[in-house]
């Protein structure tokens, strides 16, 4: 998947930061490097869209709407932009 011309892959940054706060691309190979908060903010926005009926992109054992957009997360399937 490509978000502004960039391929995706996600991966996680301290809070601290690490890198240019004026660009997430600074992971190896240039992936985009979410923060903590990021991630948090992700998770949560599209937890609470599957809690109100939104159906999951992954398929998972779990009945935790918060692991579920945790897996979707790691696999890519989240279908939220940060800008």
């Amino acid at each position: 998947m490509e978000v502004g011309g960039h391929r995706v892959a996600w991966s996680i940054l301290p809070a601290w930061g690490a890198g240019d706060s004026s660009s997430n691309l600074d992971g190896p190979s240039g992936e985009l490097m979410l923060t903590r908060y990021e991630r948090t903010r992700l998770m949560s926005a599209r937890a609470l869209q599957i809690a109100q009926g939104a159906p999951p992109l992954v398929r998972s054992g779990s009945k935790d709407n918060l692991e579920i957009a945790a897996e979707e997360l790691e696999k890519g399937k989240i279908p939220l932009v940060i800008v």
